[in-house]
């Protein structure tokens, strides 16, 4: 029972560091760019069974859309 809380609270806080760095490229602050280097990191890899390199990839999608809507207004 102990195991399974402690790896619980072990991906929570896996998924929290990969979450902050999607929010420090959303916003583009100071970080964003060691956020980047992250998401393409092993130590990513590492920590989650998600692709960083996937969600840059829709990070880059996604600032692309909001661009294009952007100038249909």
């Amino acid at each position: 029972m102990i195991t399974v809380s402690i790896n619980r609270a072990y991906e929570n806080l896996a998924n929290a560091i990969i979450i902050q760095a999607v929010k420090d490229i959303r916003i583009g602050n100071c970080y964003s760019r060691r956020a980047k280097t992250f998401l393409k990191s092993e130590w990513c890899r590492d920590l989650s069974k998600v692709d960083g390199r996937m969600i840059l990839k829709r990070l880059e999608d996604e600032k692309l859309r909001k661009r294009r809507l952007m100038q249909n207004e």
